[in-house]
């Protein structure tokens, strides 16, 4: 005698076995929005890619496929040879988060592990601050390390995306630069300095119109932040300098912000950073002068192969105004404000980035009084000096 089975349970069984061939486990596939469906159909390529590296030799196994019971593991994204980085799903949320964890064989190394602890303290320090890659979780290993669980920025950084432009719009460099002064102001009320600021950690969501300052941005990478100097303009780093790093023999990479030698890059460094070995939120001030004139020169202000030659420059010598090295010879309205940016003595700079943030929107105002209204101009005082040091807070 044939079973009859009712309509809806032979639906059922055509679908579940469908859904755990395409995703290789069991989800309920409306739960999830397209972004994650998309992730989770490249996870599947993913997966056998890593598998045969694994089985070649070429990558080691990740190690975990769910961590807390919530975060699993779709595939790998980024790894050096201290760490690495993965897609996750968090199943209980539908979110995609990527989960930063050291490698197994790196676990004994003091300074690696120091750097990894400097991360996590300074994000959860610096809070909801829509202009920061946040963090939302710290979870055990199963080999006995810590992971970080962090938001998920799929956009490009703004090096990338200078690229590609060489010389953006004056409105485009002002939101940038703007939206990572109210990053940095954050940081730095709850007393945490980025010290290694630049445009690689600059992550830029282009908007509608980005040629009109259409973007969002976010700052990631708080590696080796300093923590608790608020205000304490004399605090010496006790994990070195670039002249530290260049004594040790290190290769002539420019980034020497490696594990040990908690610095900075080369191309961004604060003169007091590489002299005095002493870093405050004035140093960050200094690297965002580095950023912004990348961004209205159309190259870095200091040039050369040699870094003994870039530590040079840094300390001694004044960088060629913005307008005198763009093909065009056009001075941007930020100018001004990008050449006191980097002057090399600290107390010649602003003083914080709410400063800076004025002053930027003072400049864009004078040439066309409806950036007053424009986000992220609207609500900031245009009168410099007027208002409060704090523009973001977690109440507002």
């Amino acid at each position: 005698m044939t079973e009859v089975v009712p309509q809806e349970h032979r639906e059922e069984q055509t679908r579940a076995p469908a859904r755990k061939k395409l995703f290789r486990y069991d989800i309920d596939s409306s739960f999830y929005d397209k972004e994650v469906l998309d992730a989770l159909r490249v996870a599947e390529s993913k997966k056998r890619e890593e598998a045969e590296k694994i089985r070649k030799g070429e990558m080691q196994s990740p190690g975990w496929e769910v961590l807390d019971n919530r975060y699993r593991r779709l595939y790998g994204l980024d790894a050096g040879g201290m760490g690495a980085v993965d897609l996750a799903l968090d199943e209980q949320t539908g979110r995609l988060l990527v989960v930063k964890r050291i490698l197994p064989e790196m676990l004994e190394n003091k300074a690696i592990a120091t750097r990894f602890l400097r991360e996590i303290k300074a994000l959860a320090k610096t809070g909801e601050n829509p202009f920061i890659v946040n963090a939302h979780d710290v979870v055990d290993m199963p080999d006995g390390g810590k992971a970080l669980v962090m938001e998920y920025v799929k956009d490009p950084d703004l090096y990338e995306r200078l690229k590609k432009m060489y010389i953006p719009t004056d409105e485009f460099a002002a939101s940038v630069a703007m939206q990572v002064c109210l990053a940095l102001d954050g940081a730095h009320a709850q007393g945490v300095i980025h010290r290694d600021l630049k445009s690689d950690n600059i992550f830029v969501h282009s908007g509608a119109h980005p040629e009109h300052g259409d973007v969002h941005v976010r700052v990631g990478d708080f590696g080796v932040a300093q923590l608790d100097t608020v205000d304490a303009f004399t605090k010496t780093p006790p994990h070195g300098t670039a002249r530290d790093a260049l004594r040790a023999g290190g290769n002539a990479e420019k980034r020497l912000t490696g594990f040990g030698y908690v610095v900075g890059t080369v191309d961004y460094l604060a003169p007091e950073s590489i002299t005095d070995q002493k870093y405050d939120r004035r140093s960050d001030l200094y690297s965002l002068g580095v950023v912004m004139y990348r961004m209205i020169a159309g190259r870095l202000p200091f040039k050369s192969k040699d870094v003994n030659e870039i530590l040079r420059m840094h300390r001694e010598e004044a960088p060629y105004p913005p307008h005198e090295v763009r093909p065009d010879h056009v001075e941007s309205p930020l100018e001004p404000i990008v050449m006191k940016l980097l002057a090399k003595d600290p107390k010649e700079r602003y003083q914080t980035a709410m400063e800076v943030a004025r002053s930027i929107k003072d400049a864009m105002t004078a040439r066309d009084p409806t950036f007053a209204e424009k986000e992220p101009f609207a609500g900031l005082p245009v009168a410099s000096g007027v208002g409060h040091d704090v523009l973001y807070s977690k109440e507002a």
